[in-house]
C-alpha cells in the first residue's frame, strides 16, 4: 500500500511539475540583438578636470579597466576607463576621451561576456 501511495502522488503532484520543467528547457530562445546585451550604467557625481578623472555612482560595479561610453542627454560625450579604486556604490574612472560633467550617465554595453566594448565615439 505504500508503493500506490507513493506512485498516486509522483503521478497527481511531482509527474505534472517535472514534465513542465523539462519543456521549459526544450524551448529555444531568439539570439540577443544588440538592445538586449547586458548593460552596466551609472551616474557620473564627481569630475576633477585638472587630474583627469571621474567618480562614478554604479549599480553593478565594474571590473577594473573596463571602458564605458559617458552619455548627456541622448549623445555621447566621452570615453572612461574604470580603475582599481572603489567604495561601492562608486568606482573612480579615468577620463580617457572627450569631457564629462557630474549628472552625466555611462554605460558599458556588450553582446556577451567575452565581446568587445561598445565604441560609440
Amino acid at each position: 500500500m505504500t508503493n500506490r501511495r507513493h506512485t498516486k502522488a509522483w503521478c497527481v503532484g511531482i509527474g505534472p511539475l517535472a514534465i513542465t520543467l523539462l519543456a521549459g528547457c526544450l524551448t529555444t530562445t531568439m539570439p540577443h540583438s544588440r538592445d538586449d546585451a547586458p548593460r552596466l550604467t551609472g551616474e557620473i557625481v564627481r569630475v576633477n578636470a585638472r587630474g583627469g578623472y571621474v567618480i562614478a555612482k554604479c549599480s553593478v560595479l565594474p571590473s577594473p579597466g573596463e571602458e564605458a561610453t559617458v552619455i548627456r542627454g541622448n549623445q555621447p560625450v566621452g570615453r572612461i576607463r574604470f580603475g582599481k579604486d572603489v567604495r561601492p556604490p562608486y568606482a573612480a574612472a579615468d577620463l580617457i576621451e572627450g569631457r564629462a560633467l557630474a549628472g552625466d550617465h555611462w554605460r558599458i554595453a556588450r553582446e556577451s561576456p567575452d565581446a568587445p566594448l561598445e565604441k560609440t565615439l
